[in-house]
């Protein structure tokens, strides 16, 4: 079976990111087994340093399409690929890409097929329509296969069942960081906000990791972490909370101000963006993941601590919907109910033995289930599929 795929793993804010690189890496390898030929189509910039020194460490310059822009350069290169090819599967990571690529479909339907990955919709609207119902639309005209991360995140999607219907959809797993094998970088001076690093280094801390932005709407949930931990911090002066990431000025501001009011700044620490490079460290010198997202269309900040052998308290959104089995791999909560996120926090910081265990447990399921190879597997049979089914 003779065809191509053309990945564009970036995003427009932020050019190539980390989980879709690793991704692309992995597809050349167990496509070029199957006789298939990958391309990669993706703009200069970089989410992360490094990310396309890998890419170009495992692809041929003739294979490489560097964007100037989103659409008519994406465009331009899946034509070129097609012409040289005869049949490609281009698999879009986005609405963006999705009306770029639209017109060639039209034109060449018999010979591209488009497979299209929902990161995020959040249902959001305009002029009170569903962005996911206007979406779907798109989808059910131009998309040969829809993939949804997890079975929530479909299921939270307007139209999600036309979407699916007659096997044009399915529900696949993305990829956790794989662990360094030569153990985790310690970030040097400077590398880490400082009173984070000692609070990280101190044995006597219990610390609460949650790697999330701040978002002005908190869709991430961090108003209601504070007002649901801060009884428990209160009782245990030697809880921390560690909230990771990039922030709106507005929203990060809102959530100090909720530190404040619950007399918690103390145990409340903000080291802001954490390079990719330290994140291992981070997660393996704390003590368990914390996650109050009210949605997530995968959720790697569940993941992600589970991969580095911690137990999460984790609303139930996401994979956690399916990953975090109460008292096995960690604690799930609904969104917004503080009295259970208190009364699992407690139970995490009174019985530090059993979470160690759940730590385990959870590392052993997600390195399992959650490899690169298992993604980009499934992805070379969707794309195979396509084609079978013209055959049928």
């Amino acid at each position: 079976m003779s065809f191509a795929v053309l990945i564009p793993p970036y995003s427009k804010e932020q050019g190539v990111f980390f989980n879709l690189a690793q991704t692309t890496v992995a597809l050349q390898q167990v496509a070029t087994r199957a006789g298939v030929r990958v391309y990669v189509a993706a703009p200069a910039q970089e989410q992360t340093p490094g990310l396309w020194a890998l890419i170009r460490q495992h692809y041929p310059e003739d294979r490489i399409f560097v964007l100037e822009n989103e659409t008519a350069a994406l465009a331009r290169a899946a034509e070129q690929v097609l012409e040289r090819e005869g049949r490609l599967v281009i698999h879009v990571q986005g609405n963006q890409q999705l009306r770029a690529v639209a017109p060639l479909k039209r034109r060449c339907p018999d010979r591209l097929k488009i497979v299209y990955t929902v990161h995020s919709f959040r249902n959001a609207g305009w002029r009170r329509i569903p962005y996911s119902w206007v979406v779907s639309r798109l989808m059910r005209r131009y998309v040969d296969y829809t993939v949804f991360l997890c079975p929530r995140a479909a299921q939270e999607f307007v139209n999600h069942d036309k979407v699916l219907a007659g096997g044009r959809g399915g529900v696949m797993i993305s990829g956790v960081e794989e662990w360094p094998p030569e153990g985790p970088e310690v970030p040097g001076p400077g590398q880490l906000e400082e009173q984070t690093r000692s609070v990280l280094l101190d044995p006597d801390m219990f610390c609460f990791l949650y790697l999330a932005t701040f978002h002005p709407n908190d869709g991430k949930g961090h108003h209601w972490l504070i007002e649901g931990a801060g009884p428990v911090l209160h009782r245990h002066r030697h809880v921390r909370l560690i909230l990771a990431g990039r922030g709106h000025p507005r929203a990060l501001a809102a959530v100090r101000e909720h530190c404040r009011t619950a007399n918690i700044c103390e145990q409340v620490h903000f080291p802001g963006f954490i390079d990719r490079r330290y994140v291992p460290w981070v997660i393996a010198q704390s003590n368990a993941g914390i996650i109050t997202s009210r949605s997530e269309t995968f959720g790697h900040t569940i993941v992600e601590p589970m991969a580095g052998g911690k137990a999460v308290i984790s609303s139930r959104v996401g994979v956690a919907q399916w990953l975090v089995m109460d008292f096995h791999t960690g604690i799930g909560v609904d969104y917004g109910d503080r009295v259970a996120l208190g009364r699992a926090i407690e139970y995490f910081v009174t019985h530090p033995d059993d979470v160690a265990q759940m730590g385990r447990n959870a590392q052993a399921l997600a390195r399992q289930l959650l490899t690169w190879q298992n993604v980009t597997a499934s992805h070379l049979r969707i794309y195979q599929s396509l084609w079978t089914a013209d055959q049928a």
